[in-house]
């Protein structure tokens, strides 16, 4: 095992590659089942981007400035 940063960490295994993550669940979410959608649908389309190697290093430092998290507030 390799980690990588805090709560994220990669397995290698016999050629396989398994991403360990943390996700988000809204306190007051109620459906179980669409919370796993939804995380589902987020994981793998994180798996596939990264897999075509997206974004590049030039993309995230081009873009470090206007990137901001969809939750945070700030006054």
């Amino acid at each position: 095992m390799v980690r990588v940063e805090k709560g994220k960490s990669f397995h290698t295994h016999k050629g396989f590659i398994q991403l360990d993550d943390n996700v988000f669940v809204h306190p007051s979410a109620v459906n179980r089942h669409r919370v796993y959608v939804n995380n589902y649908k987020a994981m793998r389309h994180a798996v596939r981007r990264a897999m075509e190697g997206r974004p590049t290093v030039e993309e995230v430092i081009e873009n470090k400035e206007r990137s901001k998290h969809p939750f945070k507030y700030t006054p």
